[in-house]
Parts: C-alpha cells; sequence; structure tokens
C-alpha cells in the first residue's frame, strides 16, 4: 500500500470527511474529563467509548435505529474511540514475522496482572501485523487503547482491528479478569444482556457466543503480541524510514510524514530464522535411533514479571514484565539458550 493511503490515515480521512467535527469534537471531551455532567476518568483513558459513540450517533438514540444502521454507526464509533488519540502521535509499531508466528504459538495462560495492561507507552499504538487473519478476514493491523466505563468502573484493553479493506471491529479485554476465556465469557454474556429484547440483537449476539472459540485464540495470540511491546526487554528500534520521513510540527495535520514507525523484533526474528535454518540441516544427520540423542526442539518463550523498587515505599514500586525467550532443548551447547538482547528504544 503506498504510503499516501497508508490505512490507519486511510481510515482517519474516510472518517474525517463524514465526520468534520469529529476530532475536535472527542477534544472537547477528553478536557471535560471530570466535569459534572460527564463524570471522571483516568488519564490513561484518552475519551470513553460513549464519548466516541454520541460524535458517531450525532446524537440520535441508538436504540431507535434500523440494527444495520446502529451497527455501522457502532463500528465507525470504535475506529473515533482509537483514532482521536492515535492521531495526536501517530506511533506504529511493525512487528517482524517470525517474531510474530513465535508469540502466537506461546502456550499458557495469560493471567497478567493489571498493572501491566495499564502501562501502554502511549494513550494509543498501532500494530502492524504481516499475514495475519481472523475468521475469513486479512487483518492490517490493529490499534491499542485502554476503555474505561464512568457507569460501572470497568477497565478494558480494547483493541480495534483493521482488515486489509479497511472494515474495523473490536474486542475488549477485561483488566481484572483471570484469563482471556473469562473475558470474552464476560463479553458475551454483557452483549447478550444488552439486547434489550431486540431479535435481530439476540441473534448476533448467541451467533457470537458460538464463535467464542476461535475469538479466544485470536485474543490471546493479539495479546501476547502486546505483552511484548510492554515487556522491559523488547527489541524495538527505530525504523530506518525515521530518518527522512518524520517530521511534526505544532499543529496536527493528519499526513504520513506524522506516523513514526518502530521495528519490533528484527534481531530476533533473524535468530529464530537461524535457528530454523540449523534445525533444518541436521534433519538430514538425525535418524530415528534409540543409540541417537533426541531431536532438537523448542521450548517455547513465556512471561516474567516482578516488582521493582522498596517495599517500604509503594509509590515508588513498579511492575516490570520481560518475556523469556525459547531455549533450544538437546541441542547442540552453541545453540542454546537463544538469547535476544535487549535494545532500548
Amino acid at each position: 500500500m503506498k504510503k499516501e493511503i497508508y490505512l490507519p490515515l486511510f481510515v482517519l480521512k474516510k472518517i474525517s470527511e463524514q465526520y468534520p467535527k469529529a476530532w475536535e469534537q472527542m477534544e472537547m471531551f477528553h478536557s471535560e474529563n471530570g466535569s459534572p455532567q460527564l463524570g471522571s476518568w483516568p488519564d490513561w483513558c484518552y475519551a470513553p467509548m460513549s464519548a466516541a459513540l454520541a460524535v458517531a450517533s450525532k446524537g440520535y438514540d441508538l436504540n431507535k435505529l434500523p440494527i444495520d444502521i446502529r451497527m455501522g454507526m457502532t463500528s465507525v464509533a470504535q475506529a473515533i474511540f482509537a483514532i482521536a488519540p492515535w492521531r495526536l502521535s501517530k506511533e506504529v509499531y511493525v512487528i517482524d514475522e517470525d517474531l510474530k508466528n513465535l508469540l502466537f504459538e506461546q502456550d499458557g495462560e495469560l493471567d497478567v496482572p493489571d498493572e501491566i495492561l495499564l502501562q501502554l507507552p502511549y494513550p494509543c499504538f498501532y500494530v502492524e501485523l504481516p499475514n495475519t487473519y481472523y475468521k475469513a478476514d486479512k487483518i492490517h493491523g490493529f490499534f491499542v487503547t485502554l476503555e474505561y466505563d464512568v457507569n460501572n468502573g470497568d477497565k478494558e484493553l480494547k483493541p480495534v482491528f483493521l482488515t486489509d479493506d479497511g472494515d474495523v471491529f473490536s474486542y475488549s479485554i477485561h483488566i481484572g479478569a483471570k484469563t482471556i476465556e473469562e473475558s470474552v465469557d464476560m463479553l458475551d454474556k454483557q452483549a447478550l444482556e444488552n439486547t434489550n429484547g431486540d431479535k435481530e440483537l439476540k441473534r448476533l449476539a448467541l451467533r457470537a457466543m458460538q464463535d467464542s472459540a476461535e475469538t479466544k485464540i485470536f485474543l490471546k495470540q493479539i495479546l501476547q503480541v502486546i505483552l511484548y511491546i510492554l515487556a522491559q526487554n523488547a527489541e524495538i528500534t527505530p525504523s530506518s524510514e525515521q530518518s527522512f520521513i518524520t517530521k511534526r510540527g505544532k499543529t496536527v495535520k493528519d499526513k504520513y510524514s506524522e506516523i513514526r514507525k518502530w521495528d519490533v523484533g528484527i534481531r530476533v526474528g533473524a535468530a529464530i530464522r537461524q535457528q530454523k535454518a540449523k534445525e533444518q540441516s541436521r534433519k538430514k544427520e538425525y535418524k530415528e535411533s534409540e543409540h541417537q540423542s533426541p531431536r532438537p526442539h523448542m521450548r517455547r518463550g513465556h512471561w516474567h514479571h516482578f516488582w521493582t523498587g522498596p517495599k517500604a515505599q509503594p509509590e515508588e514500586r513498579k511492575l516490570i514484565l520481560k518475556w523469556l525467550s525459547p531455549m533450544a532443548i538437546a541441542a547442540n551447547p552453541e545453540d542454546m539458550p537463544i538469547t535476544f538482547h535487549e535494545v532500548k528504544q
């Protein structure tokens, strides 16, 4: 895709044409945080999803609109919710494909402390994913931002996805749920409760529940990528484009030159490819025999978190996340473990 129609900017400009005052209105909601009319939300939330829905609906009562129009407005609201904070910094993380595949394959439940998920490097950032599909859609990438419900205090990590065709959809990962499965179950339950007797909405909610197994797997994979970006030892380096592309002024103009891209896992991906090449070459040397050593295989990476700072000063303590990289099992000594060194942003 050409730079001038980079997909997140394409969606942004499409919304700007349909809703010329969308970003101004979202900025107004942001500035009214704490007002008696709107209530309060934490600083890590730019503006609640309810604000984006108000902008997208143009003041209409969504419950009185036909289901197709209602769903269309909700999709637009999801994009407005994410893009409003993203356009202020336009940070993009481009994931190496082999690193992405490795993260997607990681085993285990993701019982991640709340503090980690609230430590986003920016109010919103975009993650560009290579060769990723969800159901029949090819995913270009997703925005990562945080939602706060002023009515009940719910906190959510909210990835907002863009398909290659420019369609928008989103899921909410409830912060505080024990596992991703529980988070999706909560989402299903809420969707069913919010149908308010509407037969078409109920049908859609029940269909979503049938697809929840696939959704859980997909969200687990996506969360692995998000956690890697949040990890203290993530390999994140400025994109080679930075030296001649990124130019920012005081006024946001929504141009490609305002985007700042970060390459994620360039050396990690190279190490993974090197390891795969070694394994392929060794396959010719190994023959199935009880007298021979077992074939080398990979122990998958996993997460480790710990607190830093003096216990006597809780306000100074911080929760740190680290990615423990894969290790080659029963391989030659020089190949184990695979070490990926930290590269500072």
